[in-house]
């Protein structure tokens, strides 16, 4: 196998020929929809196929094997190069402000001590029924 020094080129030649064979055998509406995205090519595409999600929730318990197929197909390209040149820096940062604002509400409960309050409100256990 000879060497790519360009990874553009390579995610391009090698990468992406193995994930489209990869999604069709899938062969579910999730893993076709995203190898028509990948077949689109342009960055609004792109843009589908790293934002696109799935959630066992929203499977039946008699779909598992279809929700991990699903999961499979969202998740292949999830870890390729920047080969759009983009921001990830922007975006990491973006979802590390989204992540602080989420558990701004317990980590504030918390540094007041607020704990027995946070746990009443949740389905967790606490120290009482435990016992």
């Amino acid at each position: 196998m000879e060497y790519i020094s360009d990874i553009r080129e390579a995610f391009v030649s090698r990468t992406l020929p193995t994930a489209l064979s990869v999604l069709e055998s899938i062969d579910t509406p999730i893993s076709l929809g995203i190898f028509l995205l990948i077949q689109d090519g342009s960055d609004e595409a792109w843009d589908q196929i790293y934002s696109k999600t799935v959630s066992p929730t929203n499977y039946l318990a008699s779909d598992s094997d279809k929700f991990a197929r699903d999961y499979t197909a969202v998740k292949l390209l999830a870890k390729s190069p920047n080969f759009l040149d983009r921001n990830l820096e922007g975006k990491a940062l973006e979802a590390f402000q989204e992540a602080e604002y989420q558990c701004w509400p317990c980590n504030r409960s918390i540094s007041h001590g607020n704990t027995d309050t946070l746990l009443r409100e949740s389905s967790l256990p606490s120290l009482t029924t435990l016992s």
